[in-house]
């Protein structure tokens, strides 16, 4: 077990639970380490436990930082394995982990449609985690993610072989490569822009814009 794990096992519960200036410590440390070796960070899997934090965050000032540290983890993560972290996304915005199937994703959990779901006092961390992946994550949230993921076509690397679908799929050209993605990609920004959240569906227009922008 490497240190980094020792020290994100050691700060993943205050991120998402204790007083304001104890997540404030952690989060601002969390926001070091990614700063410092966002590579390591971004192998590391705390993408779930930043939204999860997310959902639960009260306090303006902590919600940049958690957005800012995850920014930073996606965007070198996206240079080597951008599949990975658009899949990660579709699945924060669409709920498909919240207990219901990707064709259930266009209802979209309207409860949340006011954008004020899940920020309630968490309490104890672990059982608000829970109830987080239990219910999928709040709108907030997901608009968030939603602007991460449209930043996937700047944030891989500049190599041909992301934008050439001939040069993707040459038989010496392995690799994890956006253009084949790319049906993928339509597929949620269609599910997005026709769901029965207004607010998301600018988001998912946007995205089918920039697809077709790019390819």
């Amino acid at each position: 077990v490497s240190t980094l794990s020792v020290q994100l096992d050691t700060l993943k519960p205050f991120i998402k639970k204790g007083q304001p200036g104890v997540r404030l410590a952690a989060v601002t440390t969390l926001r070091h380490v990614a700063e410092t070796n966002p590579f390591v960070l971004a192998s590391e899997g705390i993408e779930r436990d930043i939204i999860a934090a997310l959902d639960l965050e009260t306090e303006p000032e902590i919600k940049k930082l958690l957005e800012r540290v995850f920014c930073i983890i996606m965007e070198v993560g996206c240079e080597e394995n951008p599949s990975k972290w658009i899949q990660f996304c579709q699945n924060v915005i669409l709920n498909e982990n919240a207990g219901g199937s990707a064709g259930d994703a266009g209802d979209f959990l309207d409860d949340d449609e006011d954008g004020e779901g899940g920020f309630d006092d968490p309490g104890d961390g672990n059982d608000a985690q829970e109830e987080s992946e239990a219910t999928g994550s709040c709108l907030e949230t997901r608009l968030f993610v939603m602007e991460s993921l449209g930043s996937v076509f700047k944030w891989v690397s500049e190599d041909d072989r992301h934008w050439d679908i001939v040069k993707a799929t040459n038989g010496s050209s392995e690799g994890d490569w956006l253009i084949l993605q790319l049906q993928n990609l339509v597929n949620s920004g269609f599910k997005i822009c026709t769901g029965n959240v207004p607010k998301l569906r600018p988001k998912g227009i946007h995205l089918l814009n920039i697809a077709v922008e790019k390819f």
